[in-house]
């Protein structure tokens, strides 16, 4: 007989041992409270029923099964009144856990335990195949009334549930809760109503004892609701009581009469144990205590609460206390019966600000003496401390806040500068070493206008090396910047000036060293020349006076060529594209050179003849350059006058050189120094066997033409 129900008795014995694996999870695993109590009682009441179920189906005769009726039967006639007091607790009805609440819930079940066990008629256990021993209502007893009951409290139980679900529209978590728990218990409520109520009581046929089984579904979904949605959570094990005691703040109520009504352990250990019920001995005199009664308690009374009120208290110890008091009034009814206060011990956070407030007037006098603006940058948290008085002094603006970020800072610095102030920490973090640092930046105003800083700073590390914090002053240097960029404009007038001096003495040496050859030693050289012509009669001496005529003409030719070259082209009487013009004629009539020329003859009208002389000696450079280094065969001179340039460009194709090694030559150096004198650049670009190009440029502004 036994081993034909065993497969029956697993129907039951299954979901026991989940529920078993419940009890345990909610012991060990889950934050103990209320709630959870109760739904462990629930679990375990369960747990029983189906204990009972297994026990009873596998028992060999009645009287056995009626033994363990007996003991078990605590299981699913507790079973209801835990499983309400569950959902109500669950669903926030405090009204229902009041003490008279419960032991309305509880005592129509225990009374009916007891008659259960009381009546002398022994409960009746039928055999069914596969089923074994099976409990039936007796008839003349309230056992159909207790199977009732308990399927009404159920029924109270699921829909308190699903009308809590149903609320919770704002709460996804607690709703998903909710409503698996209700499902869960939803199919085998209606499944016990129908087999283990509805059968034997109103229709007088054997149960079917399978609500054990079904409660199968109601272990699963609460296991999910356990895992995976949080059934119980600390906020649901810590009750109002234990949050109170535990709280480290004054915690009292006062009623609208002026008297208190509760004070918290955190409240009585300051005030002590056998304090007045009046308030007013708490403050420290007795303007504090009127001052309170106007700002917090009477705005408390009339609904209004109050938040961040400072006062001062005394302990019974005779410490005065600075706390920050915040107020909500506590209704009942719709009718403000007291006022919740909570107040929070500001002393030592007050002692800070006022030496915090002390250390930013050390900053200001300092800034006030030095003109400097002092920081301090704690590099953990970011936060950069600015005093405000040095900032009004760079700024001209009031500080809005003294405590800052970096991304604060840096939307006032240049953008060009923003990124070494970024590297910054990384590269204090790469030189442990490095205790100190400097930094120059700009500042853009806010008015459009710039300002020159630097920063200078000590460096603070922790004991890994690490920097932690930075202190330090800022200086405006506008000033300084300004009156260097000043001295390095006067450095290049008079540079300037001094080149132009040189120039213009040796032009005008030139000049004397021309004439003086052209209009003196030539005509002296000439007239020696005519003598000899005239002597030349005398056929004794005829071959040395051929030949000392020829050296004269050599001479003559020699003196025309060096004169024409250091005299001024526009003592000729030239333009610079004719001067340009003839310079490179001679290249290649003495050079064997072609030259491709492409000369604007408006160019000369468009520069000042200090330019135009420049131009000339810068190409009579080239030209040399030329003849002696380039080995060319072909040279291109171009000069053209654009709307604001004048470009002179001249190319060969000779053999090149490396232009970045040759840079500081004397010759190029003297093109590009001349050229510097009118505002105007001369590059040169070459490399080996690729010729060379110099490209002169110059302004065609009013400074050109003025210079």
């Amino acid at each position: 007989m036994i081993p034909q129900n065993i497969s029956y008795a697993l129907l039951a014995f299954l979901p026991a041992l989940l529920n078993l694996g419940i009890i345990f999870y909610l012991q060990f695993r889950v934050p103990r409270g209320r709630a959870t109590d109760i739904f462990s009682l629930f679990v375990i009441a369960l747990l029983f029923w189906q204990a009972e179920d297994v026990i009873v189906r596998l028992c060999a005769t009645e009287a056995t099964a009626r033994f363990w009726d007996r003991i078990l039967c605590i299981g699913w006639q507790g079973l209801a009144p835990l499983v309400l007091h569950f959902v109500l607790s669950y669903a926030g009805h405090t009204r229902a856990l009041r003490r008279p609440a419960l032991v309305a819930l509880y005592a129509p079940f225990i009374a009916l335990y007891l008659l259960y066990q009381a009546v002398p008629d022994p409960t009746i256990f039928p055999y069914r195949d596969g089923w074994g021993f099976v409990n039936l209502p007796r008839p003349g007893t309230l056992d159909g009334l207790q199977r009732s009951l308990i399927s009404l409290v159920v029924v109270a139980a699921l829909v308190v549930l699903f009308r809590h679900a149903l609320r919770l529209r704002h709460d996804r978590a607690r709703r998903t809760q909710a409503f698996l728990i209700a499902f869960g218990m939803l199919l085998p409520t209606i499944q016990g109503i129908i087999t283990q109520v509805v059968y034997p009581v109103l229709f007088q046929r054997p149960e079917i004892p399978v609500t054990s089984t079904f409660l199968t579904l109601f272990s699963v979904t609460t296991l999910v609701a356990l895992r995976r949605h949080q059934l119980f959570n600390l906020s649901d094990a810590l009750g109002a009581q234990q949050v109170l005691e535990q709280l480290k703040s004054i915690v009292f109520i006062v009623s609208p009469a002026g008297r208190i009504l509760y004070r918290n352990p955190f409240c009585i250990a300051l005030f002590g144990e056998s304090g007045s019920n009046d308030p007013r001995s708490f403050f420290a005199s007795a303007a504090d205590y009127s001052d309170f009664v106007k700002q917090v308690f009477e705005s408390g009374l009339s609904g209004k609460p109050t938040r961040s009120y400072v006062s001062t208290l005394v302990t019974s110890s005779g410490e005065r206390v600075q706390v920050l008091v915040s107020a909500d009034p506590v209704y009942n009814n719709r009718q403000v019966q007291g006022l919740l206060l909570v107040a929070n011990d500001i002393t030592e956070h007050l002692h800070t600000v006022e030496a915090l407030r002390r250390s930013n007037e050390r900053y200001d006098l300092i800034s006030k003496a030095t003109n400097d603006m002092v920081w301090d940058w704690d590099m953990t948290t970011g936060a950069i401390y600015r005093n405000g008085e040095g900032w009004k002094k760079i700024f001209g603006l009031a500080l809005e806040r003294e405590d800052g970020t970096l991304n604060d800072w840096l939307q006032f610095v240049h953008p060009d500068d923003r990124q070494p102030l970024l590297d910054l920490r990384q590269a204090l973090i790469d030189a442990p070493e490095q205790e100190y640092f400097e930094a120059e930046c700009r500042l853009l105003l806010p008015d459009g206008s710039i300002r020159h800083i630097i920063d200078r700073g000590f460096v603070m590390r922790d004991d890994a090396g690490n920097p932690v914090r930075l202190v330090g002053a800022t200086q405006d240097i506008t000033a300084r910047k300004v009156a260097e960029r000043e001295l390095r404009r006067e450095q290049v007038r008079r540079q300037k000036e001094l080149t132009r001096a040189t120039i213009t003495a040796q032009e005008n040496e030139r000049q004397k060293i021309g004439l003086e050859l052209h209009d003196n030693v030539n005509q002296i050289l000439a007239s020696a020349g005519l003598y000899l012509n005239m002597a030349r009669s005398d056929r004794r001496h005829e071959g040395l006076f051929d030949k000392s005529y020829t050296l004269i003409q050599q001479a003559i030719q020699e003196i025309r060529r060096l004169s024409h070259s250091i005299i001024p082209p526009t003592l000729h009487g030239e333009t610079l594209a004719e001067a340009l013009g003839n310079l490179f004629e001679n290249l290649r009539q003495g050079g064997g050179i072609t030259v491709d020329l492409d000369l604007d003859p408006a160019a000369d009208a468009q520069v000042a003849q200090n330019v135009r002389l420049t131009l000339y000696r810068i190409a009579q450079e080239q030209c040399n350059n030329i003849i002696k280094y380039a080995k060319a065969s072909q040279v291109w001179v171009q000069l053209h006058a654009a709307e604001e340039t004048l470009l002179l460009r001249i190319v060969d194709n000779g053999v090149g050189f490396d232009s970045a090694r040759a840079a500081r030559g004397v010759g190029l150096m003297n093109m590009r120094t001349r050229a510097q004198l009118h505002d105007g650049q001369a590059q040169v670009h070459s490399s080996p066997g690729h010729g060379c190009t110099l490209e002169v440029t110059f302004p065609l502004t009013p400074k050109a033409a003025m210079a």
